[in-house]
């Protein structure tokens, strides 16, 4: 009897143990909302008990953060921007993947990573478990401030093998951004960029530096705009050609002197391009403007008047860029392994460097949101999230 009750305890202890261990694997720390909210402090909570994401397709890839950054983009969703697009985008999802949820909440936001591969998809063949990568979440996608991510193997590449986790964590987003406005919606690439004159608005933020160093990694003559206090700090990080006060008039000197403006400004959103520096173009060139009214018609609108709306300033923008004599176009980011595995090689060439401005740990991240929507950023926000 006694034998047989030992048996029993041993076996219940047994199970626990491994009801324990099993939670364990089904649950990962992320810092999340549950409803928008415009004060960050009383929307944003760190789950302890997560629900850990795992394969559901052929071709995911279950990877292990290590480090990831703060966008403003993550700030701005966090009070409520793009929620009706984006519930649109998951609706879409879920017509794709009907055995997914349809609740949105609780959110988790954050759009790049670095980190290691703990599992894949049985289509998956470039990559192993243990291999060391970066890559980008989608933004209807659950997102990386959290343990772990799992993403398609379209959304990252290799890590490049001389930078650290937090290094390679503050470049995915903006760089796809940045090669996104400068290849996708402005034209340029390696092959044509020699000798362009392109002007940077903007240039101290995560696209900015990226962008800068991307155009003159190709031979373009670059201009960019950033406050006073910042000059000689973006000419020394990126070695922009010129640098000018986004507070002067200086841009004046430069009439119909630029191939390409590219606008990675933080601005007001009811202006989605700067008028006064339209005419800095040359005829026929392009406006490039990250400022795109989309998002924010959707939200006020919905889907048919939100439509409309963005239809009408979109025509509108044109006809101001046609009074000058220039195109205007609005870029937005897009997963892109090719541009990783190009912006990859290019690190280890020495030829695109991260730029870090400051680095917290996973449990601050309250205060690395809090600064990142202050503005006047000189780099990247990075989250270290496991050693």
């Amino acid at each position: 009897m006694r034998k047989v009750l030992k048996r029993n305890v041993l076996s219940s202890v047994r199970q626990s143990v491994l009801e324990v261990f099993s939670r364990g694997l089904q649950t990962m720390k992320a810092w999340q909302i549950n409803q928008f909210g415009e004060q960050l402090s009383s929307v944003l909570f760190l789950n302890d008990a997560a629900k850990r994401p795992s394969i559901r397709k052929p071709d995911d890839v279950l990877v292990r953060v290590s480090a990831s950054s703060v966008n403003l983009l993550d700030v701005y969703m966090c009070k409520g921007y793009g929620h009706s697009l984006m519930q649109c985008l998951s609706l879409l999802s879920e017509l794709r993947f009907p055995n997914e949820t349809l609740d949105r909440f609780p959110l988790t936001f954050g759009r790049d990573f670095s980190g290691v591969v703990i599992d894949k998809g049985e289509s998956v063949t470039k990559y192993k478990v243990g291999d060391c990568v970066w890559g980008v979440s989608s933004v209807h996608e659950p997102g990386t401030h959290s343990e772990y991510i799992c993403v398609p193997q379209l959304n990252i590449s290799e890590k490049p093998a001389n930078i650290s986790h937090v290094d390679a964590a503050s470049l995915p987003f903006a760089a796809l951004t940045a090669w996104s406005a400068i290849c996708t919606f402005g034209g340029l690439n390696r092959h044509n960029t020699f000798g362009k004159r392109v002007l940077v608005l903007g240039g101290t933020g995560g696209v900015g530096t990226v962008a800068i160093q991307l155009l003159k990694s190709w031979g373009a003559f670059v201009v960019t705009t950033c406050s006073s206090d910042a000059i000689e700090w973006i000419t020394h990080v990126a070695k922009v050609d010129e640098c000018v006060d986004y507070k002067s008039n200086s841009l004046s000197i430069f009439e119909r002197s630029f191939d390409l403006v590219l606008d990675f400004a933080k601005r007001d959103q009811t202006n989605s391009l700067d008028t006064t520096v339209l005419r800095t173009l040359k005829k026929n060139c392009l406006y490039v403007t990250l400022n795109t009214p989309l998002v924010r018609c959707f939200d006020e609108g919905g889907l048919i008047l939100g439509s409309a709306s963005a239809a009408a300033k979109a025509v509108d923008s044109t006809a101001k860029g046609m009074r000058e004599g220039v195109g205007v176009r609005w870029a937005h980011f897009y997963p892109n392994a090719a541009a990783l595995q190009s912006l990859k090689e290019k690190i280890e060439k020495g030829e695109l460097h991260a730029v870090v401005d400051k680095v917290y740990k996973f449990e601050q991240l309250e205060h690395a949101y809090t600064k990142v929507y202050s503005g006047h950023a000189r780099g990247k926000t990075v989250i270290q999230v496991s050693e």
